[in-house]
C-alpha cells in the first residue's frame, strides 16, 4: 500500500514577502495600541515563525507544529507564551484564527535564590548630609 502524500499548495514565500507581511503586522499591532517595544518583539518572533514554515499564510497545523517544536527545544515558558501570543495575533490579522493555549508560569523563587538571601542582601549605604 502506498503512503499518503502531503501536498502543500501554498507557494513558498521569499524573504521580501515575509518582510512585507511583518511591516503590515506591525502596523496592525500599532493600530491595536501595543507599545513600540511589544510591536518589535512580536514582529521578531513572527518573522522567525514565518521563515521557519516558509509561507506568509500559515495554517493551524503549521502553528501547532511550530509550538510543539518550541516545547521540544525546551524554551522557557515565558518565551513560548509570548511567541504564542504574537503568532495568535498574526493569525487574527490574516483571518485564520488559531486556538492558542498558554503554559502556566512557575510562580516560585528560582532554585538558586532563597527567601533568606533576598532578606539578607546588602543594602546600599545611606549618606547623611
Amino acid at each position: 500500500m502506498m503512503k499518503k502524500i502531503y501536498v502543500r499548495w501554498t507557494k513558498p514565500a521569499n524573504i521580501t514577502q515575509i518582510d512585507q507581511s511583518i511591516k503590515t503586522y506591525k502596523r496592525y499591532l500599532k493600530g491595536l495600541g501595543f507599545s513600540d517595544q511589544t510591536v518589535e518583539m512580536y514582529g521578531h518572533r513572527v518573522k522567525a515563525y514565518l521563515v521557519s514554515i516558509g509561507t506568509t499564510r500559515p495554517s493551524e497545523v503549521d502553528y501547532s507544529n511550530y509550538r510543539q517544536n518550541m516545547i521540544e527545544r525546551k524554551l522557557s515558558r515565558s518565551t513560548i507564551n509570548s511567541t504564542t501570543s504574537a503568532i495568535r495575533r498574526y493569525h487574527d490579522m490574516i483571518g485564520i484564527p488559531v486556538e492558542a493555549t498558554y503554559l502556566t508560569p512557575r510562580n516560585i523563587i528560582p532554585y538558586y535564590t532563597s527567601f533568606h538571601t533576598i532578606l539578607l542582601r546588602p543594602r546600599p549605604p545611606v549618606y547623611s548630609q
